[in-house]
């Protein structure tokens, strides 16, 4: 009995087109989506957290969280 392999054969090349299209455009759109929130730059981004009072610390830590 003689199985016709042509059509995996089509079916890897495809996938691996596809894998190399998403490796080539996965960088591309995070240096985008960068770009587009990089207005608001902090000068310095690695200040300690306030931790004057308790509020003040959970306050620094849910806004570095969602940060």
């Amino acid at each position: 009995m003689r199985t016709n392999n042509i059509p995996i054969v089509g079916l890897s090349r495809v996938l691996i087109s596809v894998s190399l299209v998403l490796a080539i455009l996965a960088p591309v759109g995070s240096v985008a989506i960068a770009q587009q929130t990089g207005t608001d730059f902090d000068p310095k981004p690695l200040r300690p957290a306030d931790t004057s009072s308790p509020r003040a610390t959970l306050n620094s830590f849910l806004t570095n969280i969602t940060e």
